[in-house]
């Protein structure tokens, strides 16, 4: 019988940790175009969405829950695995809740060659760096200031970001 989450997150990537990797769907996964494309890149739930999961999974119903967490879990790992292949990248640094996520951290060791850090070992909280981020996007904003993010998202020049409301 499938055991269900029910929780915001995954704590310490346990839920992932008790399933048995899918090796048919992480394929079907890593097989979208978005992976094939060249960094820089960036997405986010305007593409991978509980409606994109839902395509990828309907020939999967008979995978439990913890199989599937298990396989998105690779998923993300083995996609930042890739993305590194030729990179002479020595650190790699994980902020935001993935830090914390002890299954996710493991994995990425495993299958990088880089020594995997948290933020916090740097003393930038994983916590508050994506506020810090934003809070400095804004700053910029205020000033009339552009932002390049050409070489992180491959955005086609820089650029104002946000916008003022008053």
């Amino acid at each position: 019988m499938s055991q269900t989450q029910l929780k915001p997150y995954d704590k310490d990537g346990e839920f992932a940790r008790s399933g048995n990797l899918d090796e048919a769907l992480l394929k079907v996964l890593l097989d979208d175009a978005y992976f094939k494309k060249s960094a820089p890149k960036s997405t986010g739930r305007e593409y991978f969405n509980a409606l994109w999961l839902e395509d990828k999974l309907s020939s999967f119903s008979h995978l439990s829950e913890q199989d599937v967490q298990r396989t998105l879990l690779e998923l993300t790992t083995k996609s930042i695995a890739n993305d590194l292949t030729d990179k002479d990248i020595s650190t790699l640094i994980v902020c935001g809740g993935g830090a914390k996520n002890l299954f996710l951290m493991q994995r990425l060791q495993e299958l990088t060659r880089c020594e995997v850090k948290r933020s916090d070992d740097f003393e930038v909280s994983s916590d508050a760096l994506e506020a810090m981020a934003f809070a400095w996007f804004a700053y910029k904003r205020r000033q009339g200031e552009t932002v390049d993010l050409c070489s992180i998202t491959g955005a086609k020049k820089p650029s104002q970001l946000g916008a003022i409301y008053g």
